[in-house]
């Protein structure tokens, strides 16, 4: 079995088929977490290990590019849940939880609010949709930067402008001048 077909039949972020058991530990705990640290500590090996094994353990650099994949999958995920579904908070006044009445049951129930995440849904489309949703800053400054030039060009090319900035710089001169 090659190696692409292998890669193929098994989930992003398996390493079950890792043989050496520190590794699978360490890959599988980055695939969550996408902490070098943290993942060091699970697999109980110092981040230095990690990086030996960068530079000296054959197939582990593409091992660590899919568990960082996997990592990087797992936070879009996240992203999108806070983005579209929300995140459910309680409802706070005067330091305290509000409760109020359920008319079904005729029990107090402890309100919660969803907060939704404007700012993750604009990233989300932003890199799912570039071409719609880039953000228009690059554009902003080009045309600004025209502009500027083109303003530069116009008060060089007068010269009732050439005249009042010789004017100044003759003011602005710290050399002393002999009559």
């Amino acid at each position: 079995m090659s190696d692409e077909t292998e890669t193929e039949e098994r989930e992003l972020g398996d390493f079950s088929h890792v043989e050496n058991i520190p590794q699978r530990k360490f890959l599988t705990a980055y695939s969550v977490t996408g902490s070098v640290c943290r993942s060091a500590k699970a697999a109980k090996i110092s981040r230095r290990t990690h990086v030996n094994w960068m530079h000296q353990s054959p197939g582990y650099p593409e091992l660590f590019a899919e568990a960082k994949e996997a990592a990087g999958e797992a936070l879009e995920d996240e992203a999108r849940r806070r983005a579209i579904e929300g995140v459910r908070k309680p409802v706070i006044y005067q330091g305290k939880q509000v409760e109020i009445l359920n008319e079904e049951t005729g029990k107090m129930e402890k309100l919660w609010e969803h907060e939704y995440s404007d700012t993750m849904l604009a990233m989300l489309l932003n890199g799912n949709l570039p071409e719609k949703f880039k953000q228009r800053s690059e554009a902003v400054i080009k045309q600004e930067v025209k502009h500027t030039h083109e303003l530069i060009q116009k008060i060089y090319n007068d010269p009732e402008s050439q005249r009042m900035a010789e004017t100044l710089a003759a003011r602005l001169d710290p050399t002393p001048h002999i009559n």
